[in-house]
């Protein structure tokens, strides 16, 4: 039975499957969901009616008030999407039939585009239509927008009460079919939620269906939202769970081998396209994510503007698109870095619809998915055999820069660069990391302060867009245009997120975030502050871990979300084990809400001790917890008492005891307070259980080096001789870590600790010949730090 989603992509064999799709698939297309499509009816047909109930039962009272004319109409409005993401490719592969409750036409749409012959079965009426075997089925169990009674036509959409009442027979009808289709194959159910209201019933029919039949291997269900416990409770059942959504599933899908001859997951042959299929079910298409409508309320919740806020004119210009243009253009690459909630991935944003405008297919790479170098190699090779070119924006790639290099030097050995490559960093964290030179060549572009002409593009911004009016408190407004301006001027010191959030009000920034926890009840108090401060600490949680650290109950889980929403969400994660990541609205709040509630130094070590009590480092984005721990300023930096620090690093290293990063900690631990013996110990140890690599290397060197500059017990001729062992060993990084910028540091610092204690300069010669030949190859500015400053030794030591 499935349980990863690599296990359920290879258990849905499409040739024998049936497809069971609800709403949940509907939804990254910009569709509504079953609550949403209420609501927004409501909205639309009578804003003031105020009935609690579910959709048939609401629509139901407004065919009455407005009749079904009116209520048709507006669903169709609102449920008439174009397909994007993993639902494209769905019907390229040889399904046995689809059922949906859908009343969408994304199937038909996506079949449609990839010249897939389809029968869209709506009622008894359609039934002729699978005479045709070639075609595939898709059976609307609750109507389509193509077809309703008020229309003339002989079958209706079931979106009331009374019409559920009239299709009880059809529905039979159809799980009956279902049910024969199950005897020789298999049903997945996609696109459900433990808040949609036909979860229970679609499953129970499912399963009363498989035991008739005696088996219990025919169903899986692909869940959005699933906790242990009910996992548990459906595969007792004989139900296979597995966390995730339809794109992830069809990326995964495309990546099965199913033909003797190695082709992946026996696709219908369409005109080739750009992407592959794996890489459209799960990279954002400009081009389709401009369609997809979101709320104006959420750029001033700490979300980035979509591409359907810059196209509708919600944002203002910024003054660096023609740049980064530029760059792109001249170089096939631009970076752009700067701190948290500057607006970065905005910026990306609008510079990708430029390019669009200038004729370039644009994509977006999802951060929370892998980057799958091997996949761009074919969208490139495509782009060249076409003659065509592209952008991929790769936002916050410091949590998968290796694979950022990797992509780099790849375009860079194909016979074409076609694929351009715009980059966004978190300004802290990008000069720790090993770059490709392309990333530094030009210098990044530096976000910084809003200028006078952004200033003006915001306060016009606030002036004319009716969606952003409706979001700034009147008291902005009473303020005359050049007040306006010059009150924006003294708050866009800051960054711009904080800017937009708070540009509106006479309070800082900090008592905002604080004020609007303060309005929480306790509980949610609790969650809202753990998911913070695990966010803040380790780069952030999931839902399993936080249940257990506060001894929640599961059933909690949908009502938490609720109460939180716009303060915290929930997303999965690409890890096969179908985590759902919790995180704030932005890494800027979690900070602030850390800083404040655990200031004081014990609540900060209680944290961090039950928060490794509670990890299971199984479990990936866990394991990348402990990691973080080490990154955050917020972890353990931020614990006080060394010997607690070093205590839980011990620890760590023992719950990861292969992992790199904790070995460095270790062994800087002890470093930093002048325990050289143990820290060659443990930095031995290291060496002998994960192996060499750069760090431990330096380590190695620095140890040297200190023992024979700090230790005061040692004649000459020994602490020479630690220096040499020293100058052997950054001989050894040059041979094997050229391309390492720490490497160069170590050789600077080595020859300057020998010119001080022997009046020696070759070593400085040395040194600064690999420094200017390595300046010609990597372009990392540290390393006209190290030139100079040998420069300007030799210089005095010249006089």
């Amino acid at each position: 039975m499935p349980k990863s989603m690599v296990e359920l992509a290879r258990w849905a064999e499409p040739t024998s499957t049936v497809l069971l799709l609800g709403a949940g698939v509907s939804v990254p297309s910009g569709a509504p969901s079953w609550t949403q499509l209420r609501d927004k009816l409501v909205a639309r047909l009578r804003p003031n009616l105020s009935v609690p109930g579910d959709l048939p039962l609401i629509a139901e009272i407004l065919e009455r008030e407005v009749g079904r004319r009116a209520l048709v109409e507006q669903t169709i409005r609102l449920v008439d999407v174009d397909p994007v993401g993993g639902i494209r490719t769905l019907p390229k592969f040889p399904w046995r039939s689809i059922y949906t409750t859908n009343y969408d036409r994304l199937i038909e749409k996506s079949a449609e585009d990839a010249g897939v012959q389809h029968a869209s079965i709506r009622s008894r009426f359609d039934l002729p239509e699978l005479e045709h075997r070639a075609s595939l089925p898709i059976f609307k169990i609750h109507g389509c927008i193509s077809q309703d009674r008020v229309f003339g036509n002989p079958s209706s959409m079931i979106i009331t009460r009374g019409d559920y009442r009239k299709v009880r027979s059809w529905k039979s009808d159809l799980l009956r079919r279902m049910q024969t289709d199950m005897e020789s194959g298999r049903v997945l159910i996609m696109g459900q939620s433990l808040t949609d209201p036909h979860l229970d019933e679609l499953i129970e029919d499912v399963l009363a269906l498989q035991e008739e039949i005696g088996r219990r291997d025919r169903a899986a269900v692909l869940l959005h939202n699933a906790p242990k416990e009910v996992v548990d409770m459906f595969e007792s059942r004989g139900l296979s769970v597995t966390e995730g959504d339809i794109d992830w599933f069809i990326s995964e899908l495309t990546k099965v081998d199913r033909s003797p001859g190695g082709k992946p997951a026996a696709l219908i042959e369409i005109d080739e396209p750009l992407l592959t299929d794996t890489l459209s079910a799960i990279t954002i298409d400009i081009s389709h994510a401009v369609r997809i409508e979101t709320p104006a309320r959420k750029m001033f919740s700490g979300a980035p503007a979509s591409y359907y806020d810059i196209t509708h004119e919600r944002t203002f210009l910024r003054d660096a698109v023609s740049e980064i243009s530029s760059r792109l253009d001249r170089n096939s690459v631009a970076v752009v870095v700067g701190p948290a909630g500057f607006g970065k991935t905005t910026l990306a944003r609008q510079v990708g619809l430029n390019c669009r405008d200038q004729g370039l297919h644009v994509w977006e790479h999802r951060t929370d998915l892998p980057l799958d170098i091997n996949e761009w190699r074919i969208v490139n090779r495509r782009m060249e055999e076409t003659n065509q070119d592209g952008l991929l924006i790769l936002d916050n790639v410091t949590t998968y820069q290796r694979s950022v290099n990797e992509l780099l030097r790849m375009l860079a050995r194909s016979a074409e660069w076609r694929l351009k490559v715009l980059v966004t960093a978190e300004q802290h964290r990008w000069g720790r990391l090993i770059k490709h030179q392309k990333l530094l060549d030009p210098q990044p572009l530096q976000a910084q302060r809003l200028s006078k002409a952004e200033i003006n593009g915001l306060v016009d911004l606030a002036r004319r867009s009716e969606e952003i009016r409706q979001v700034i408190p009147d008291e902005y407004f009473s303020l005359s245009p050049k007040q306006q301006t010059t009150f924006l001027q003294r708050q866009c010191a800051s960054d711009v997120f904080i800017c937009l959030r708070n540009i509106f009000f006479s309070t800082g920034f900090d008592t905002i975030v604080l004020e609007e926890f303060a309005t929480l009840e306790g509980d949610l108090q609790e969650v809202y502050k753990l998911v913070a401060a695990l966010e803040a600490i380790s780069g952030g949680s999931h839902r399993q871990l936080i249940l257990r650290m506060l001894d929640l109950d599961y059933r909690q889980i949908s009502e938490v979300l609720e109460d939180l929403s716009g303060l915290m969400g929930e997303t999965y994660s690409n890890l096969a084990d179908g985590i759902f990541i919790w995180r704030t609205r932005h890494p800027e709040i979690a900070d602030i809400i850390t800083r404040y509630k655990y200031a004081d130094p014990d609540d900060h070590l209680a944290l961090i001790k039950d928060l490794i009590a509670n990890l299971r480092p199984t479990i990936d984005i866990e394991k990348n917890a402990i990691r973080g721990l080490c990154n955050s300023p917020l972890g353990l930096d931020f614990i006080r008492d060394d010997a607690a620090r070093l205590e839980i690093i011990e620890q760590l290293v023992g719950m990861l005891p292969q992992d790199h990063v904790l070995r460095h900690r270790l062994v800087r631990e002890f470093v930093r307070s002048n325990a050289f013996a143990e820290a060659e110990q443990v930095l031995e140890k290291a060496i002998k259980d994960v192996g060499m690599d750069p760090p431990l290397l330096r380590y190695r060197i620095d140890l040297h080096r200190l023992r024979a500059t700090e230790s005061s017990n040692l004649l000459p001729e020994d602490r020479e001789a630690l220096l040499r062992w020293a100058w052997s060993e950054c001989k050894t990084a040059l041979d094997y870590y050229s391309d390492n910028w720490y490497t160069y540091r170590s050789l600077t610092e080595v020859a300057t600790d020998w010119y001080y204690m022997t009046g020696d300069y070759t070593w400085l010669d040395t040194a600064h010949v690999e420094i200017i030949a390595a300046q010609e190859r990597l372009y990392e500015p540290e390393l006209n730090e190290y030139s100079t400053r040998i420069e300007r030794l030799k210089r005095d030591i010249s006089k």
